[in-house]
């Protein structure tokens, strides 16, 4: 439905003019240097154009993910970490109000709040989700400094959340 909204020349593609024209109704605030990395993020086969199986595929695989956190919130947080002098484990043992050996929920927010004051209270628990690899409601060290580990040995930077907006776009707009 939103594919065939965009294709204003409906030759079963969409082109950088026309992705670009979407992008500008669906997202204003989005500038055009975004709006053109999301578009070769869709461009599986590099051609160009978008085609409906691309576009479709990508916002499928958006939709599979298993977690709504953005990688870029968890770096802001571990800059936040290091702004205020503190590497990861002294990190973790200042959250540790208890000293448990573990971050609860309610300790993870408080440290969250803190560094992140404009951070969504939903989007800390999203991250504190996807931090407890155990699934056990807490964070040890070890599942905290793996996860920002495996963070920075990502090798690009992720979109999702301009995908995730513009899909929300999508749906809002009565696009599919």
């Amino acid at each position: 439905e939103s594919f065939q909204a965009f294709d204003k020349n409906k030759d079963g593609t969409l082109s950088k003019e026309e992705w670009q024209a979407a992008v500008a109704v669906l997202l204003p605030g989005l500038n055009s240097v975004d709006a053109d990395a999301v578009f070769v993020r869709f461009d599986a086969s590099g051609d160009g154009f978008l085609n409906l199986a691309e576009f479709t595929s990508f916002f499928q695989a958006v939709n599979n993910a298993s977690t709504v956190v953005l990688d870029e919130t968890i770096r802001l947080l571990q800059r936040s970490f290091s702004d205020n002098g503190l590497g990861l484990c002294e990190s973790f043992q200042a959250f540790d109000n208890n000293k448990d050996g573990t971050l609860s929920k309610q300790e993870w927010q408080a440290a969250v709040a803190v560094l992140l004051p404009g951070l969504h209270s939903v989007d800390a628990a999203a991250v504190f989700v996807r931090f407890d690899a155990s699934g056990d409601g807490f964070l040890n060290l070890a599942e905290f400094t793996s996860f920002f580990q495996a963070v920075n040995n990502a090798s690009t930077v992720v979109l999702d959340e301009t995908i995730r907006l513009l899909q929300r776009s999508f749906s809002d707009n009565g696009l599919g």
